[in-house]
């Protein structure tokens, strides 16, 4: 098999994964994978996306975000969600649930793991979550936002 041929099925195959990694992220199941899955999955969107393109921008982040956490590996989390958000920046009219979920994510994570400062950054990234409106499962994030939000109140 030519060369070219095959670095086009494994960008392929890369596309349809992160995909099926987003299904998974998005329905709460990645929690239940293995580490040794996690790893893989993490393997995957580590990868620079100048040669496996992500089928929507900041995606590979989100999913790369929420497996460090998984996995334990907070700093490397935060830096995910963080280069999410930036990605994500510029773009405002379509796949909204992406910057949403890395905002709540990330937030949720500082609070957890973190002082003053980090629960003052968090109350504000969960303020900003609350500006993306509709995508799919707005409800349910809704719902995670405002428990986050009153957990800083209290």
């Amino acid at each position: 098999m030519p060369e070219d041929v095959n670095a086009n099925g494994e960008e392929d195959a890369a596309f349809w994964r992160y995909l099926i990694y987003e299904m998974l992220l998005l329905w709460n199941t990645l929690e239940i994978c293995t580490p040794a899955v996690l790893d893989n999955i993490v393997n995957d969107c580590a990868k620079p996306q100048l040669t496996i393109k992500e089928p929507i921008p900041g995606l590979a982040k989100l999913i790369l975000g929420t497996c460090h956490e998984l996995c334990g590996r907070f700093p490397e989390a935060i830096q995910a969600y963080r280069e999410c958000i930036e990605i994500r920046q510029e773009i405002t009219t379509d796949f909204l649930h992406i910057p949403a979920f890395a905002h709540v994510r990330l937030a949720l994570l500082l609070m957890a793991n973190g002082g003053s400062q980090e629960r003052d950054e968090a109350r504000s990234l969960l303020r900003s979550a609350q500006q993306f409106k509709g995508y799919d499962f707005e409800c349910r994030l809704s719902v995670r936002i405002n428990a986050g939000l009153k957990q800083l109140t209290a």
